[in-house]
């Protein structure tokens, strides 16, 4: 027997643990319009797409196979960890709120912060 929701309680959800279950797609994800946090980890995810996702405030999707992620619609963006994945380039120049930033083990070659005043923790290498 399956399960079903109805729309006003897709729109209450507001945090997704899909931590550790072998995903590689997060297709249908866009229905959570009021996702503030998603929990990722241990995946096989190789892109993550948050730009329905404007309330978003944490994401951790820290020992994937991610080689971009989409943080650009995020305003109110308040933690990204994205450590051990295979990212080339990340853009936080459109979150302003940004106070946490945990990207280490990726292959950045470079990281613009400029724009992150309330930045307090960068964990880079």
């Amino acid at each position: 027997m399956c399960a079903s929701i109805t729309g006003e309680e897709i729109s209450e959800i507001v945090y997704i643990n899909i931590t550790d279950l072998g995903i590689s797609d997060l297709s249908g994800i866009q229905i959570f319009t009021e996702l503030h946090t998603l929990e990722c980890d241990n995946n096989r995810l190789t892109t993550i797409d948050l730009s329905n996702h404007p309330a978003l405030i944490s994401v951790y999707c820290n020992n994937n196979l991610l080689t971009s992620i989409d943080v650009t619609k995020n305003p109110v963006l308040n933690t990204i960890a994205c450590h051990t994945n295979q990212i080339t380039s990340l853009d936080v120049t459109h979150n302003p709120a940004l106070e946490y930033l945990v990207c280490y083990n990726n292959l950045l070659t470079s990281l613009d912060v400029s724009q992150n005043l309330k930045l307090k923790m960068l964990w880079c290498s």
